[in-house]
């Protein structure tokens, strides 16, 4: 349960990328948390079980819990990806309403009662010493939330390694984003377009094919300055 390199380093860039961002709505730290919880409960093993309480997936969720948020859920949905995830993001959001992140992190290892959920699983208590214990006084909660905190500081400190995948232009300034937009002519780093000067290339003879804006500019200024003076040499 203790924090380990090699299970965090699994959940830097995972095929779950997608369905994290989308359940922690883009949040960066809820993000990192999630990947945190993951990694404690089940070290990034999606078909992983633990037949005790009984809890499934990749976020280790109870049937109880996961009818809450999805009635109807089987054992075969929890141990999908994308449905364990989303049910698993669905049970921390709830509890961080009301509660503080290491609270929530105690309470979703118990399984513990929501508003929703009364009658499950009783909830961690503290011992004298302030640490999360169990119905037992065991200080395995405690060091389960020690474990998934410190893997949501090591994932919130990969920001470049998992943010950027999660820029889905889904969740652009929330509103959704279908198409990329058009680049506008003439923007930072494209040419402008120089089809007003076409005319001039052929009355040229070509002396101008190829020019630069600057070129013909300055060809433009010369001819209005030769101009009048040519004129008046013609009286």
């Amino acid at each position: 349960m203790a924090f380990r390199a090699d299970i965090a380093g699994l959940g830097v860039i995972t095929p779950y990328d997608g369905t994290i961002a989308a359940a922690a709505g883009g949040d960066a730290s809820f993000i990192a948390l999630i990947k945190g919880v993951i990694a404690a409960e089940s070290g990034w093993r999606p078909d992983a079980v633990n037949p005790t309480d009984p809890s499934y997936g990749l976020m280790q969720i109870m049937l109880p819990t996961a009818r809450i948020y999805q009635p109807g859920v089987t054992v075969d949905d929890l141990l999908n990806p994308h449905t364990n995830i989303m049910i698993g993001a669905a049970f921390l959001r709830e509890l961080l309403r009301t509660r503080s992140p290491n609270d929530a992190v105690a309470y979703y290892n118990a399984g513990c009662p929501t508003p929703k959920v009364a009658g499950l699983s009783g909830c961690p208590l503290r011992n004298s010493s302030g640490q999360y214990v169990n119905s037992l006084g065991s200080t395995a909660v405690q060091a389960y939330v020690d474990s998934v905190i410190t893997y949501q500081v090591f994932y919130i400190n990969a920001i470049p390694a998992t943010v950027i995948p999660y820029e889905s232009p889904v969740f652009q300034n929330g509103t959704p984003v279908t198409t990329e937009p058009e680049p506008l002519a003439g923007g930072e780093g494209e040419a402008a377009p120089a089809t007003e000067f076409a005319f001039m290339g052929e009355s040229l003879g070509g002396l101008l094919e190829g020019a630069g804006a600057v070129a013909v500019v300055g060809l433009l200024v010369a001819a209005a300055l030769l101009w009048p003076r040519r004129h008046a040499w013609t009286l």
